[in-house]
């Protein structure tokens, strides 16, 4: 959406279609694992070698099938967070990834293999084409 203000006409602006934006960066928290690919890539983008992937994010039900999906494409590392490492505590260590990325999209279940409707439970995962 663009605002156009007509010479003449004071009272409103016209709302005109223009791209879609999407004003957030997607990020990613996860237990913190020794899958390499997440750190193998930020490390790439910090030594300047930018390279833009497509990825999925999807939504496992009590199964541990997918029933939600999101599809991603053009993105990469920005900002790495690692976890809080208190020998005190008893917490999970998390790690933090932020994703530029070129847009978003969320196919119908129906049309993306092994996706089953059914009840969501709290499981998310992040696949990324390599």
């Amino acid at each position: 959406m663009q605002p156009y203000r007509e010479g003449g006409l004071n009272e409103f602006v016209h709302k005109l279609p223009g791209p879609t934006l999407y004003p957030s960066n997607l990020i990613l928290k996860r237990g913190l694992t020794d899958i390499q690919m997440l750190w193998a890539w930020h490390q790439d983008v910090i030594r300047g070698t930018i390279i833009r992937r497509n990825g999925s994010i999807y939504l496992l039900g009590r199964e541990s099938q997918p029933v939600l999906w999101w599809n991603f494409t053009g993105a990469y590392p920005v900002k790495w967070v690692g976890p809080e490492l208190r020998a005190e505590s008893n917490t999970v260590a998390v790690e933090t990834v932020e994703l530029v990325h070129r847009g978003l999209s969320r196919p119908q279940s129906g049309s993306v293999p092994g996706v089953v409707p059914g009840p969501v439970g709290a499981k998310v995962n992040a696949t990324f084409n390599l």
